[in-house]
């Protein structure tokens, strides 16, 4: 008879109120089965080690993300700037964050926005315009690639010429022919033929 087979004859038995094998029947077999079913024990307390581990994990793993996501000295910025929605920038220079932090420079007419010692100023034009009247509140008001009286440059007129119409374009002044005249000699200025 097997190990196992004693062992449920020795439960049988117990269970029925009678009495047990003789001694001589009792060998090791009957005293290792209880070790076997101390198994399941040793196993449950395997599992509560790797309960314990698996608890410490998350542990582990939130050093992990604090170290990753959160910077040593999140307010710490490089001298002479300052935090401004997470970012270092200069608060005397920066156009988006001008003297404090989300002030932005107005963009004006043909201007690019411009801040200097922490103040907006309107100086600096985008190409092709320009700050022809000298007031720097309403930006630069003159189209240099088309205007007629600041044609390239402020303060550059085009001019006509006879039977002919000035234009600027591009920066650069140039004549049309009226209509019904037409240009013969390019050494002269205008449209000298009738056509």
């Amino acid at each position: 008879m097997s190990a196992a087979s004693r062992a449920l004859l020795y439960a049988s038995l117990l269970a029925l109120g009678g009495c047990p094998p003789d001694e001589p029947a009792r060998d090791g077999s009957l005293d290792a089965a209880p070790a076997e079913a101390g198994a399941p024990d040793a196993s449950r307390d395997d599992a509560a080690v790797s309960d314990a581990g698996l608890d410490a994990a998350p542990e582990d793993a939130g050093l992990d993300a604090r170290s990753d996501d959160a910077p040593a000295f999140p307010d710490a910025c490089p001298p002479l700037t300052s935090l401004c929605d997470g970012v270092c920038v200069d608060l005397e220079a920066d156009p988006d964050h001008c003297g404090r932090c989300d002030h932005p420079c107005e963009a004006l007419a043909g201007s690019i926005p411009f801040c200097s010692s922490s103040r907006c100023v309107n100086a600096v034009c985008r190409p092709g315009f320009g700050n022809c009247d000298g007031d720097r509140g309403n930006g630069c008001e003159e189209d240099t690639d088309r205007s007629l009286l600041h044609c390239g440059r402020c303060d550059h007129p085009c001019e006509g010429a006879p039977n002919a119409n000035p234009t600027c374009t591009l920066g650069t002044c140039g004549l049309v022919c009226d209509p019904g005249f037409v240009d013969c000699d390019t050494t002269l200025p205008g449209c000298e033929c009738s056509g």
